[in-house]
């Protein structure tokens, strides 16, 4: 079997790809960002619900506040991107589903009655996406730093407009500094994540 995407496109966006540390001068503008949604938007998702919401944070106030909500192993990690993002997952998400979904509309409101169903369709959703966003993000040329490690409740409360959205990871974007590379880490092989399912 053979892949459909080319050689040069698996290494910029899983092979060759880096976790990034720190990051050149690179400003990554909106632009781009609406570009990788553009792509990204296609991945599929439960009932095509796209709960996944990015907050850009840039240099200044913003970013001095998600310094502080970092672990001290992120704080440099934060301040050497010109471009963070706060990915969220909103918790409203089920109030699109009529246009997004509307062979499936009558869902919105179990959805809106169940608010422990929606955050879990939510979140897990919002995960997905985010695993889009990163191989979108590469495929255009540009190095993420996935980051847990932070004060969600500090993020929703200094840096959220609305409860209605859930702060779950913090990315930094950009062109990568390689000097600030680690070494990859060994994955594993197919055979431990390959398994039969039953009893």
């Amino acid at each position: 079997m053979s892949f459909v995407i080319d050689q040069k496109a698996m290494d910029a966006m899983f092979l060759e790809a880096h976790s990034a540390n720190a990051y050149t001068d690179y400003q990554v503008t909106d632009q781009e960002l609406a570009e990788v949604w553009d792509l990204i938007k296609w991945g599929p998702t439960a009932m095509n619900n796209q709960p996944m919401r990015m907050f850009t944070v840039r240099p200044g106030e913003a970013q001095d506040a998600l310094v502080e909500a970092a672990m001290d192993t992120n704080k440099a990690k934060v301040k050497s991107a010109n471009l963070n993002l706060i990915l969220a997952a909103d918790l409203d998400f089920h109030t699109y589903l009529p246009s997004q979904h509307p062979h499936g509309e009558g869902f919105a409101p179990v959805l809106e009655a169940n608010a422990p169903m929606r955050q879990d369709w939510a979140i897990s959703n919002a995960w997905l996406q985010a695993g889009y966003l990163v191989a979108g993000l590469r495929a255009h040329g540009l190095a993420v730093g996935p980051m847990l490690g932070f004060d969600f409740d500090k993020i929703k409360a200094t840096l959220m407009p609305s409860e209605r959205y859930l702060p779950f990871m913090v990315t930094g974007v950009g062109h990568p500094d390689v000097e600030a590379y680690y070494p990859r880490g060994p994955r594993l092989d197919a055979s431990s994540v390959i398994l039969p399912a039953g009893k």
